[in-house]
């Protein structure tokens, strides 16, 4: 395979390792760390919670690109000359 089709199917590959691990020995390290499985649900469904929190209370991705290029400009006026027409 060529190496910029390689890296997505070795994702891909480590991925699914990973989710079969986890099927088959994920409860016994639960149960090596004295976690209970209820435990993890509760936890993981704080950090969707958390997340989806942030989601709905975030400004729209372009009032982030405008702030973000006014700071860019406003940067690079401030390096040049007093003169620059930037003003």
């Amino acid at each position: 395979m060529p190496s910029a089709g390689r890296l997505p199917f070795r994702v891909a590959v480590n991925g699914v390792g990973l989710l079969v691990a986890s099927l088959f020995i994920g409860s016994y390290i639960l149960q090596f760390f004295g976690v209970s499985l209820a435990a993890v649900q509760i936890g993981g469904g704080l950090v969707v919670t958390i997340a989806g929190w942030q989601i709905l209370n975030k400004k729209s991705w372009a009032d982030d690109k405008r702030v973000e290029s006014s700071l860019t400009i406003r940067r690079f006026c401030h390096r040049r000359s007093t003169r620059s027409p930037c003003r």
